[in-house]
């Protein structure tokens, strides 16, 4: 008994759907749409009291999406100094092939603690002082290392056994 108006995929992004009257007996139907950027369009469409769909009234695209950061960041690892382990939070901007590596003073690869596609927002990693072999390394100080898409970062930690 009504228009179909819009049919969406189930597994399809969430949105926001909002109607408000128009004054001649039909709506305004608005809704948000996630374009699988970093932003929002929003989307106005005039339906008439008869169910006839009017044309798109706006299109507003980029409406930046405040779940996503606006820059790369790569915090320092907390506990540090720190034994038996330690956490380590990065912010990206965009999603991208990630790589994360920690190394020793003389800037030898201890351990890859991730190479992979990671979306953007804010991440977490935990070291537990382990090399790629997964012996215990000795106290001293290390450095981590973050790269994605045209980001790349270096901080410094140290490790007390």
């Amino acid at each position: 008994q009504g228009v179909l108006f819009r049919q969406r995929p189930v597994n399809d992004w969430p949105f926001v759907f909002d109607v408000v009257r128009d004054g001649s007996g039909g709506f305004i139907a608005i809704w948000d749409e996630f374009n699988r950027n970093t932003s929002w369009d929003l989307v106005l469409q005039q339906v008439s009291r008869n169910g006839k769909l009017g044309d798109v009234i706006t299109l507003v695209e980029n409406i930046p999406n405040p779940n996503v950061p606006e820059k790369y960041f790569l915090f320092q690892n907390y506990p540090n100094p720190f034994n038996p382990e330690t956490e380590i939070r990065f912010v990206l901007r965009d999603s991208g092939v990630v790589s994360f590596v920690i190394y020793d003073l003389t800037g030898k690869e201890v351990i890859t603690l991730l190479n992979d596609k990671r979306p953007a927002g804010e991440h977490r990693l935990t070291w537990d002082g382990r090399d790629k072999l997964g012996q215990s390394v000795a106290s001293g100080i290390y450095f981590y290392r973050l790269r994605v898409n045209d980001f790349e970062a270096v901080r410094k930690m140290v490790y007390i056994r």
